[in-house]
């Protein structure tokens, strides 16, 4: 969902049936304000937004999730854009003269449209621009975006260290910026960045600290990264239980991961009575979600029984999936996938072999 400052107003899934989040930058924010004081520069906003969800709707055509993923990581954007609308549309141009006034709502959500491609032409820089604009005046949504491309993009190879270690200070400041101003999702990004040493010094009780505030706040990554820190005693003490608990939370909100590391602590028995069906169902869940390691996971169930009767087939199906993901982990699939490929091939020529054998007796 995102959330307009000062407003009880959601954005749900992409839909032209329904009032879309196709600008949510990277995460489902949180609702996390009860003012209720209106003032017309709001209602200005919320009017733009609902006649640029008019225009961009009226000539797009409908998608399935997939062309709406964003990256699983620190990635923006989707693997697909959906059907361009004409940049020169009033509403556009409407957005691109309120955001030249200086307005940083319009900042904001101009440099949306310009990273997502939505109704002008995909320009990141110029969106950059536009995000660093809106945070100078103090636009908690726009300051999370900055510091999360500062820190988790990849590192431009024309920047020397120096730049490098200066992007990632001004990450932080921004961050930090918006978590003090009651952003729930820039305190788990900020804990990450406690606890990778991004623009800081690695510190395990701060992250701990962080992703607490945003747990407590309901978000789904928070909670999984609690469980994460609990389950490998990183700020806290190790605790299996309480890892199983964090991630259960954060499953409950449908966060892959949450549901992978879940169905993990149920294989191996960590936190929770070990359980191979649980597992296997938890598995899938997450397989189907696109969650490579747990297609990997899946694979390997189906090839040894566990939990499950063996499926050569089904196996080799999950491998095959996995292996055309450009997760670093692929690699296993592939291997796995072209083992069990030669096994079953080896097989069914014996098989073959020997039928051709009764032919010829016969």
């Amino acid at each position: 969902m995102l959330h307009m400052p000062g407003m009880n107003f959601q954005f749900f899934n992409v839909s032209c049936n329904a009032i879309p989040s196709f600008f949510n930058l990277w995460y489902y924010y949180e609702l996390s304000t009860n003012s209720m004081t209106y003032s017309k520069s709001k209602f200005q906003s919320i009017f733009l937004l609902l006649v640029l969800h008019n225009q961009l709707c009226s000539s797009s055509t409908s998608l399935d999730d997939e062309q709406w993923s964003l990256g699983p990581t620190f990635g923006f954007g989707r693997q697909q854009s959906h059907k361009a609308t004409n940049p020169t549309s009033r509403t556009v141009n409407d957005l691109r003269s309120r955001a030249t006034e200086g307005n940083p709502e319009a900042q904001y959500f101009l440099g949306l449209l310009m990273w997502y491609g939505d109704g002008v032409a995909t320009d990141r820089d110029m969106a950059m621009d536009f995000f660093r604009r809106a945070a100078k005046q103090g636009h908690i949504h726009a300051q999370f975006n900055v510091g999360l491309i500062l820190a988790f993009s990849a590192p431009d190879p024309t920047h020397s260290q120096q730049d490098t270690d200066k992007d990632l200070h001004t990450a932080l400041k921004w961050v930090s910026n918006a978590a003090s101003e009651g952003l729930s999702d820039a305190h788990w990004l900020l804990g990450l960045m406690y606890r990778d040493g991004k623009g800081t010094e690695k510190d395990y009780d701060l992250a701990f600290e962080e992703f607490s505030k945003a747990a407590e706040a309901g978000s789904a990554r928070g909670h999984f990264f609690v469980g994460m820190m609990h389950e490998y005693g990183l700020g806290t003490p190790q605790n299996f239980k309480d890892a199983a608990k964090g991630y259960r939370r954060a499953a409950a909100q449908a966060d892959a991961r949450a549901i992978y590391y879940l169905a993990l602590m149920h294989a191996y028995g960590r936190g929770v009575q070990q359980d191979f069906q649980q597992a296997l169902i938890l598995f899938k869940e997450a397989a189907e979600m696109g969650q490579v390691g747990a297609q990997i996971y899946l694979g390997k169930m189906y090839l040894h029984g566990h939990g499950v009767g063996v499926n050569y087939d089904l196996a080799y199906h999950w491998f095959e999936v996995a292996s055309a993901s450009e997760d670093p982990r692929s690699a296993e699939a592939v291997k796995a996938r072209d083992e069990l490929g030669l096994l079953l091939k080896g097989a069914r020529d014996n098989i073959n072999s020997v039928l051709d054998s009764f032919k010829i007796q016969l």
